[in-house]
Order: structure tokens, then sequence, then C-alpha cells
């Protein structure tokens, strides 16, 4: 398993925007964690104009898919995705074999 950071985009307005779709978000996002795939998350503030997830998967396109379906995405509040494998030398998580 290798280790990426996902960077979301917001719609504008997001923080309003999101409300009626960030319970349903943070629960998706909950079970990601639960099964070890998402290690942490989280929106960027000041501005708030995007998030910041990290995982450990076999692929980008793992991410892609287990994405696809969170409230963000479906309805909008992510208006770009970018996924970079992140070589990780010092922290908490352990390097990619």
């Amino acid at each position: 398993m290798k280790t990426y950071a996902v960077f979301t985009y917001f719609v504008e307005n997001a923080a309003d925007r999101r409300a009626p779709y960030r319970e349903a978000h943070l629960a998706h996002l909950r079970e990601l964690h639960e099964s070890g795939r998402l290690l942490l998350g989280g929106a960027l503030m000041e501005p708030m104009d995007s998030g910041l997830l990290v995982f450990r998967a076999s692929n980008p396109a793992e991410i892609e898919a287990l994405l696809a379906t969170d409230s963000y995405a479906v309805n909008g509040i992510w208006t770009k995705m970018v996924i970079r494998e992140w070589n990780v030398v010092v922290g908490n998580v352990a390097p990619a074999v």
C-alpha cells in the first residue's frame, strides 16, 4: 500500500453550501477511517477553499472509486480533486514499502 495526499477543492461559499450534505460526508469519511484506508482528513482553513485527505491505497483509481459516492462529490461541493503519491519519511504514518 502507498500513501496518498488528496487535495479537494471546494465550490464558492462552501461553508454554507455544504451544510445539507455534511453529516453524510462525515459519516462516509468515518467509515473510510475505520476501514484503515483514510488516515486523516479535514478542511484547510483561512480561506476554507480546499480539503486534505491522507489515504493508504494501492493506486489513485482506488481512491477515486472510494470518493466517487461521497456526498460532497455527488452534490458538487468538490469542484476538483488532485491525488498525489506521498513519500512519507517522518511521522506516524509508516513509509510505503
